[in-house]
């Protein structure tokens, strides 16, 4: 991406300012449009309620599928709380969006030369939007628990997921090498997208026996394809020096030990890197057996061998993301919490889903409205207009101006 510099310390200040500001603005606006919509919505549901009109009540959510939905949900709150922070309006663009993709195919850089260069020349209003819309998310799939809305809240979160995959990370930073699971390839929002997907799965699908197998196998193929990518010598996993340089994982190590952040975590990273440096091997033989065996585990598919496989993967995914990532938010520009939670969300709810899985249950029962199916759908129309209005003004922002 040419010809975009980075921000001189005054023009930052100033860019921080006025998106303190304009989100106090925003948050008027964001007030307003979920009262109108929630007003509309109790009305109709009233006068539904009055006129006895029926409507089928959805099935009763499964655990697995509610761990998923309320997980996926509280992942993407966070984010958008990250998306507060003062370095966001510019850094996102120069920071995130342009290294990401220096090193992709011609198309995405073009792609997010585009979609960088329209935040860009509206820093605060672009940042403002992707906070609400993150956080209107959020509140969607926790408003959400069953039926249609639910069901279109998973599908708009995966687009979403898919949108900042694509450019915003650049397909999760594949074409950086070194490429491995370690370092969160393919990505935090690539495990999002995945988590919407399910969630807009119909609930039938969703607990099916046949589905909770395939996907229990999917995710045993996915572990095993990382545990190549680790083992794989042109990665350089094995090495805790090449040359007078360090090894990538003791370099990530030494990377995340810089960043901004309480002194009890650089203390942990440096450390991390001094041991790296000389038993890169011990860490990257770890990790090669973890993903080995949970993987393995995943596709016997079994519910005791794909319970111990979760456990497994678990455990060696927040070791790495304590140890290796660094949390993953340090820095002023973490936009999320990396991809260690979120794919340890997806295997555990493969391993609950399987585990109570069973044949599409009887059809639902057909009463009329409640007082709590009237104020959940309230809520639901409410996150989700500030979403589509979220969504409606970025595209405005990156492509009109």
């Amino acid at each position: 991406m040419t010809g975009m510099g980075g921000p001189s310390s005054r023009q930052s200040q100033q860019v921080a300012a006025a998106f303190n500001h304009s989100l106090w603005e925003q948050l008027f606006l964001v007030l307003l449009i979920s009262s109108v919509a929630t007003a509309i919505t109790i009305a109709y549901r009233r006068q539904s309620r009055q006129r006895g009109w029926i409507v089928p009540e959805p099935s009763a959510e499964s655990s697995a599928r509610s761990l998923l939905r309320i997980g996926t949900a509280s992942l993407w709150v966070i984010a958008g709380l990250l998306q507060l922070q003062p370095e966001m309006p510019l850094g996102v663009p120069m920071q995130i969006i342009a290294p990401s993709a220096a090193h992709g195919p011609g198309w995405l850089r073009h792609l997010a030369d585009f979609i960088a260069s329209g935040w860009i020349r509206e820093p605060t209003t672009a940042a403002g939007i992707v906070v609400w819309l993150q956080l209107g998310l959020g509140v969607w799939l926790i408003a959400a628990d069953r039926g249609w809305s639910s069901r279109v809240a998973g599908l708009v979160s995966a687009i979403w997921a898919s949108a900042i995959w694509l450019v915003g990370t650049s397909m999760g930073g594949i074409f950086v090498p070194p490429v491995g699971w370690m370092f969160g390839a393919p990505g935090a929002t690539a495990f999002y997208a995945v988590a919407g997907v399910a969630l807009a799965l119909p609930l039938e699908r969703f607990e099916s026996r046949e589905a909770t197998v395939r996907s229990s196998r999917g995710i045993g193929f996915v572990l095993l394809g990382f545990a190549i990518l680790q083992a794989w010598p042109d990665q350089g996993y094995w090495s805790g020096r090449v040359g007078r340089s360090l090894g990538p994982i003791a370099e990530m190590a030494r990377q995340m030990s810089t960043l901004t952040q309480p002194s009890a975590f650089s203390s942990v990273q440096r450390h991390v890197a001094s041991v790296a440096a000389s038993w890169s091997w011990t860490f990257d033989l770890a990790v090669l057996v973890g993903l080995v065996v949970s993987g393995i585990l995943m596709l016997v598919a079994t519910s005791r061998s794909v319970r111990i496989g979760a456990w497994i993967y678990t455990v060696l995914a927040v070791l790495d993301w304590l140890v290796i990532q660094d949390l993953g938010f340090f820095g002023g520009l973490g936009t999320d919490l990396n991809s260690m939670l979120p794919s340890a969300l997806l295997v555990v709810t493969g391993a609950m889903a399987l585990r109570s899985s069973a044949p599409a249950g009887p059809t639902p029962i057909r009463r009329k409205v409640s007082p709590q199916s009237e104020a959940r759908l309230a809520m639901t129309v409410s996150s989700a207009s500030v979403v589509v209005t979220a969504a409606v003004s970025l595209l405005l922002v990156v492509s009109l101006r």
